[in-house]
C-alpha cells in the first residue's frame, strides 16, 4: 500500500508527520487555528473528525517499560532507536490512539514501549473528555492474535492424546456432520482449509459467539462453500467457534481454562487469554474505528467472513463488554504486546521458558510446518495456521523460520527462532488505511537482527 497524503484541518497543535522523523521530542505546529495541515494517512482523502489529534509533544505521552541494553542481545543501540523512530512515525499518521511494542531478543527485553491515549482521544471524543495515556502495561484486545495462541492450546491437547490433528471434527460433535462436513478434520479448522469460512443467515457471527445453544445450532446448519482441503480461505470465525466447541467435548473444560492451567498460571501472566472477567471490562483499552471507511468488496468479504454485525460490535462500546467477556479462540484475546511477545518467546525457545515445559519441541516444529500448498486467499500459513515468512516476504529477506498470527488491521504477535525473536504490536485503532505498518516495522526488525549462529540458537524449526 502507498501511504500518500490526507489534507486534515487542525483540531489542536499537530506534528508534522512526515516520513523519516527522527525519534526526539517532536516540534510544535505553527499553524493557526482551522488551517489545513497535511498528515500522512494513505491514498483516501479523509475527514478531520475520522483521525486521531497527535500530541505535539509525543515524549509527553510515551511509557518506557523494562529494557535491556541491546547490545547485551547482539543488537545495535542505534536499531532498536530507529525502530522505535518508524512507531513515532506511524503514530503520527493520526490512525490509531495508542499503540504498544515489544520486542525480545536472545531472552531479553529490548524494546518495551507504548505511545498514545487508551482513553479519551478517539475520533468523536470531545475536548472536555479526559484524556488518558497508554502505558505498556495497559491490556488491548489483540483481536485474531488469539489464533495464534488457541493453536498453541490445540497442540497441548493433541500433545496429550485428547485428539488428534487428522480426527473428524464431527467424532467429538456428531451434530456438526450435518449438511455433508463429516469429513472435515481438526486440522483443516486450524489451516483454514476447512471449506467452511463464512456464517451463514439466518445466523449471525457476533450472536453466535455469545449464545452457545445458538452456536451449536448454527454450526450445524453450516453448509460447505467447497470441499475440505480443495481451497484454503481464511476462517475468521467459524474456526474459532468449532475450536470452542471442540474443546469443550473433547476435554469437558474450556480452551481458556487450559491456557491458563498450562501457560498463564505457572509463567505468572496477568493478561493473555481468551476475554476477561466482566469487572476486569474497563481496564481493556477501547478499540475505535478510524479514518476513512473500507471500501465496498472489504465491506463485503468482512460480512460474509463475520457473519454481519461483529465489525461494528468490536468498536461498539455497549456491546464490547459483551464480546470482551466471551471466549472466542478465534477472536478475542486480552494481552499487553510485553505479555504477547513472551508467549512468541515460549515458541521461539521450542516449548519452555523460565524452566516451564509447555509443548515438546517437536510439537512446536509441527506446528509450524508449512501446511500443504494449496489454491485460495488465506496466504502461506503452517498446520497450526500461523502465517509464515520465507525468503521473501512482507516479513523481510530471509525469513524462513517466521511464524506469527495477525490481528484487526494493526496487531501482530510473532517469533524467529534463527534470529533469537519473539514481538508484539497492538493498537487501538482499526483503520483501513495503514494496515501494512505492522508489516513494515516486523521487516525493519528482521533486517536490524541477523540469524543468530546455529551453534548460539535455543531452537531450531
Amino acid at each position: 500500500m502507498v501511504f500518500g497524503q490526507v489534507i486534515v484541518p487542525v483540531r489542536e497543535r499537530w506534528t508534522e508527520g512526515r516520513p523519516g522523523a527522527g525519534s526526539g521530542r517532536a516540534g510544535t505546529s505553527s499553524a493557526r487555528p482551522g488551517a489545513a495541515r497535511v498528515a500522512t494517512l494513505g491514498t483516501v482523502k479523509a475527514d478531520s473528525a475520522l483521525l486521531v489529534p497527535v500530541a505535539a509533544q509525543l515524549d509527553d505521552i510515551t511509557s518506557v517499560g523494562p529494557e535491556a541494553d541491546p547490545a547485551g542481545a547482539g543488537l545495535d543501540p542505534a536499531d532498536v532507536d530507529a525502530i522505535w523512530a518508524s512507531v513515532r512515525d506511524w503514530y503520527r499518521l493520526g490512525g490509531t490512539p495508542a499503540i504498544q511494542v515489544c520486542l525480545r531478543r536472545n531472552g531479553k527485553v529490548v524494546l518495551n514501549r507504548a505511545i498514545g491515549h487508551g482513553w479519551g482521544n478517539a475520533p468523536g471524543d470531545g475536548p472536555d473528555t479526559e484524556r488518558v495515556a497508554v502505558t505498556t502495561e495497559s491490556p488491548f484486545c489483540g483481536f485474531s492474535t488469539a489464533k495464534g495462541v488457541s493453536a498453541a492450546v490445540i497442540y497441548l491437547l493433541i500433545e496429550q492424546g485428547m485428539f488428534g490433528y487428522d480426527d473428524r471434527v464431527s467424532d467429538y460433535i456428531p451434530e456438526f456432520a450435518a449438511n455433508g462436513k463429516a469429513a472435515i478434520t481438526i486440522g483443516q479448522v486450524l489451516a483454514h482449509s476447512a471449506g467452511v469460512p463464512f456464517v451463514a443467515p439466518p445466523f449471525r457471527g457476533h450472536e453466535m459467539t455469545f449464545d452457545e445453544d445458538l452456536c451449536l445450532r448454527g454450526l450445524t446448519a453450516l453448509k460447505p462453500s467447497y470441499p475440505p482441503g480443495r481451497f484454503r480461505v481464511y476462517h475468521a470465525l467459524t474456526s474459532g467457534l468449532i475450536l470452542r466447541l471442540l474443546v469443550q467435548r473433547a476435554t469437558g473444560k474450556r480452551i481458556r481454562d487450559h491456557l491458563a492451567e498450562h501457560v498463564l498460571n505457572p509463567l505468572g501472566f496477568r493478561w493473555t487469554n481468551l476475554g476477561v472477567r466482566p469487572e476486569e471490562v474497563d481496564a481493556v483499552v477501547p478499540s475505535v474505528k478510524t479514518g476513512p471507511p473500507p471500501s465496498r468488496i472489504a465491506s463485503f468479504v468482512a460480512g460474509k467472513a463475520l457473519g454481519g454485525g461483529f465489525a461494528k460490535d468490536a468498536v461498539n462500546r455497549e456491546s464490547n463488554r459483551a464480546f470482551l467477556t466471551a471466549e472466542l479462540p478465534s477472536g478475542n484475546l486480552v494481552t499487553t504486546a510485553a505479555e504477547l511477545a513472551r508467549f512468541y518467546e515460549i515458541l521461539a525457545r521450542g516449548g519452555e521458558l523460565d524452566g516451564v515445559r509447555v509443548l515438546r519441541p517437536e510439537t512446536v516444529r509441527e506446528m509450524v510446518r508449512p501446511a500443504p500448498r494449496v489454491p485460495g486467499v488465506a496466504g502461506r500459513v503452517s498446520r497450526g495456521g500461523y502465517e509464515l515468512g520465507g525468503r521473501r516476504s512482507k516479513f523481510g529477506r530471509d525469513t524462513t523460520a517466521h511464524f506469527g498470527r495477525s490481528g484487526f488491521t494493526t496487531q501482530y504477535g510473532w517469533a524467529d527462532p534463527e534470529r533469537g525473536l519473539a514481538g508484539g504490536i497492538l493498537t487501538s485503532g482499526k483503520s483501513s488505511v495503514d494496515g501494512n505498518r505492522p508489516w513494515q516495522l516486523v521487516a525493519q526488525i528482521s533486517a536490524a537482527c541477523p540469524p543468530v549462529p546455529p551453534a548460539q540458537r535455543v531452537f531450531d524449526l
